[in-house]
């Protein structure tokens, strides 16, 4: 790995490291449900994916996971983050070797973002031992797409000014 490449995968970590801490400082957006969040390091999750290897991508994801922990997250939060985050990269990974042409960088996000959910969702279920929250699913869903959709967006507007656009082509 170039020296070159090394730099923008720490800035990618400390980028997706300061989007997290700047989004746990601020209230959240829909008081009812505290544990909601935009997902702002997904933005950074997305650069990655689109202008680096997967491995890098990885590395970016596990790097942000275990940094934020150590910088006040608990064990709960990143085996919740992580199930998130891990799937959600398979998810991209699926998207993007098997719906060639099916899936824009929106539609990924938004994919993305719904698997993020799940994996957090299983978790829960898993360490509660119940399946109660559940019930909140679609609520849940609904608003992960949305989520999803404005990621997705500003990631867009991101890779234009970098002059790279998604494509699914060969990603190794």
């Amino acid at each position: 790995m170039t020296t070159k490449r090394l730099i923008y995968l720490s800035l990618l970590v400390a980028q997706a490291v300061i989007l997290n801490l700047i989004e746990r400082a601020l209230p959240a957006p829909i008081p009812a449900f505290p544990v909601v969040k935009l997902g702002l390091t997904n933005l950074i999750t997305l650069v990655a994916f689109y202008t680096t290897t997967y491995r890098q991508t990885l590395l970016v994801i596990t790097a942000r996971l275990l940094l934020v922990t150590l910088l006040g997250g608990t064990v709960s939060l990143l085996l919740y983050s992580s199930a998130g985050a891990y799937l959600s990269f398979l998810g991209l990974v699926g998207a993007q070797r098997f719906g060639r042409g099916k899936f824009s960088l929106l539609g990924a996000s938004m994919f993305a973002a719904w698997l993020h959910l799940a994996g957090q969702l299983t978790v829960v279920c898993l360490i509660t031992g119940t399946t109660t929250i559940l019930y909140s699913a679609p609520l849940f869903t609904g608003l992960g797409l949305a989520s999803g959709l404005i990621i997705g967006l500003l990631t867009n507007g991101f890779l234009t000014k970098l002059h790279v656009l998604p494509k699914f082509e060969k990603h190794d």
